[in-house]
């Protein structure tokens, strides 16, 4: 098994390159023949520019992982609707699509536009996201859930988390 990580997004861009830095945290995860996006950033025209730049076509993105609703993680996702076809699949906990998430009211996140080339499933319990990827139940508490992406290694679990709101 080989897996490549790949940061698409962060507060620290690269220093003298076009990559946009901004608030929050886009993660590429290409693993056992499958391409899952861990978190979108905050920003969607941030986001669409670093997967161009990258030379990352969206369409070849496979699954879309959202850690938690709040807008530094998954503020950018509408970058990425706008430029495939769809649908596909969002997975992220309940609390990410409540009033402050994903689907908030017209689609604070997503426009009501673009809401159809998404097909949320919410987190309650683990999930096997690949051979060697696993998605955990939401943890944490009040509103301020977070799923984590564990990768198994031979050397063990890699855990890759959005924020860490409930700790380590």
């Amino acid at each position: 098994m080989q897996a490549k990580i790949l940061c698409v997004y962060d507060e620290g861009a690269a220093v003298d390159t076009p990559l946009i830095g901004a608030q929050g945290l886009a993660l590429l995860v290409d693993v056992d023949g499958q391409r899952t996006l861990f978190d979108t950033g905050m920003r969607p025209r941030y986001l669409a520019h670093n997967l161009d730049y990258l030379d990352i076509d969206p369409a070849s993105i496979d699954v879309v992982a959202v850690s938690h609703g709040h807008r530094d993680h998954a503020g950018g996702l509408a970058g990425l609707l706008e430029r495939i076809e769809g649908p596909v699949d969002v997975y992220a906990p309940e609390s990410a699509r409540g009033r402050k998430g994903l689907m908030r009211g017209s689609g604070l996140y997503v426009p009501a536009e673009l809401a159809g080339k998404m097909v949320f499933k919410p987190v309650d319990d683990w999930l096997q996201l690949s051979d060697n990827l696993f998605m955990s139940p939401p943890l944490g508490g009040n509103g301020d859930e977070e799923c984590f992406l564990i990768l198994k290694t031979k050397k063990g679990p890699v855990v890759l988390s959005g924020c860490s709101h409930c700790g380590v």
